[in-house]
């Protein structure tokens, strides 16, 4: 078994195991990708997706293919990507959901689990409530996409509200290249009222931070992702609404008949654990 930095030049040996988001990522240098290989065969093993943040580095991606399990591949990938020189060192953060934990592999190896504040509403398009029409709606009431907005309004008005900056916004500031062109923004008087920020992923629609001052706003926000989303989308595409200790999910069932919540478990690696051996 070899290692190797997945850059474009190889990056084709793992097209099967990387989504279009992660390629896109590791091109753009948002992601660092590595990958395992065998020696005589030269196919792909394994894959880790890592994400260097202000605050701590992010396993985003730790996947071996099922028939070359219990071979040490993801040991070794984790072991590449965790061996930092000291005075690079970042924490490191491994997020799984739901059927993806696998906490005896993770703790086996020094991570450690840290809290359970995260979790996800999930269901489909078409679970997206009829909402009632927003009654007596100022004249100036308008929702545009979040790019039509000054991003210094934008981020002002984001970063006063209550957010997370491990899940939500983990560059500690808001970013707008990770966001869709979904995200949007509704203003009254050209005062921002709510802002919903998306991300539309390979495997899913994650609606990753949202804020309205009244229900109006909500109403008038959602109605207009929901009409934007019905033109691209099948009904049954999933939606996550992405939750940090609940907050925001009152205003959520209001929109949303969601059919399941997922947890989201943080595992944080003890740099001290010696991985010599495995």
């Amino acid at each position: 078994m070899q290692t190797e930095r997945i850059v474009r030049e190889n990056q084709s040996r793992y097209l099967k195991l990387l989504s279009n988001d992660e390629l896109f990522a590791n091109e753009e240098g948002r992601y660092s990708c590595f990958g395992a290989f065998d020696e005589d065969s030269r196919e792909a093993l394994g894959v880790l997706v890592a994400q260097i943040l202000p605050a701590y580095i992010r396993i985003v991606k730790l996947y071996t293919l099922p028939k070359h399990r219990n071979r040490g591949v993801a040991s070794t990938l984790l072991k590449l990507a965790t061996d930092l020189p000291e005075e690079l060192s970042l924490p490191f953060y491994a997020v799984v959901s739901g059927e993806e934990a696998d906490p005896e592999f993770l703790t086996k190896r020094g991570f450690v689990k840290t809290d359970d504040r995260y979790s996800y509403l999930s269901g489909w398009l078409e679970d997206l409530e009829d909402l009632p029409r927003p009654q007596n709606l100022p004249s100036s009431a308008r929702v545009l996409p979040a790019d039509r907005v000054p991003y210094e309004s934008l981020s002002d008005y984001v970063l006063s509200f209550g957010h997370d900056e491990l899940l939500q916004f983990p560059e500690m500031k808001l970013d707008m290249n990770r966001f869709s062109d979904g995200s949007l923004v509704c203003t009254r008087d050209k005062e921002i009222n709510a802002v919903l920020l998306m991300e539309e992923l390979d495997e899913y629609i994650q609606i990753s931070w949202i804020h309205c001052r009244d229900s109006r706003s909500l109403y008038q926000i959602f109605s207009v992702m929901k009409k934007a989303l019905k033109s691209e989308y099948d009904p049954e595409a999933e939606l996550r609404f992405l939750l940090c200790d609940n907050k925001g999910e009152e205003a959520i069932e209001k929109v949303f008949r969601y059919r399941e919540r997922i947890p989201v478990h943080i595992y944080r690696l003890e740099k001290e654990v010696n991985h010599a051996g495995e």
